[in-house]
């Protein structure tokens, strides 16, 4: 029959150390403050549970140091009971949506900057690359940019434009 002294030893080698059950603690309260960051919308999409939740919601309202910090060690320890690996990947995913829908933005900005300037090799490309583009439409918003004497008939144009351009790549 096993000692005390050898069931301890069996126990400790079984449980993790102290120094990784605190870079695990501080490993789930930096996904917290990750859920903290979310905007509600891509914090909706999220699936977690709804105590979670809350305190997430909480967390975000609190501007005092201390209850906002001791909020986030609340919330990293109902993190303990979630699997943080797939917690993680839904908020790079979310974070990821975000970068592409900016990205596809901004492109269709350009595209909208080089038609107005009578870029003709984008109206070329804009053409092969999309097969519903309604080309005398496109032309009637180009030729709405160009002819506007007036700033503020330019400008609602060009949003004209780029809103036609954005429905385009959707």
């Amino acid at each position: 029959m096993p000692s005390d002294i050898e069931t301890q030893g069996l126990e400790t080698a079984q449980r993790p150390s102290k120094t990784k059950q605190k870079k695990s603690a501080h490993d789930a309260q930096r996904v917290g403050e990750a859920l903290c960051a979310l905007n509600d919308t891509k914090l909706n999409a999220i699936q977690m549970p709804a105590e979670l939740r809350e305190a997430v919601v909480a967390a975000r309202h609190m501007r005092q140091h201390g209850a906002r910090r001791r909020q986030m060690q609340y919330i990293g320890a109902l993190m303990r009971r979630v699997d943080l690996a797939a917690l993680q990947k839904e908020i790079d995913s979310a974070n990821f949506e975000g970068h592409e829908e900016r990205r596809r933005f901004k492109q269709v900005e350009i595209w909208r900057d080089e038609l107005a300037a009578g870029d003709e090799s984008r109206m070329a490309w804009l053409e092969e690359a999309f097969q519903n583009l309604e080309k005398e439409h496109l032309r009637s918003l180009i030729d709405a940019v160009t002819r506007s004497n007036a700033e503020a008939e330019r400008r609602k144009a060009g949003k004209a434009l780029f809103r036609y351009l954005r429905q385009l790549v959707s």
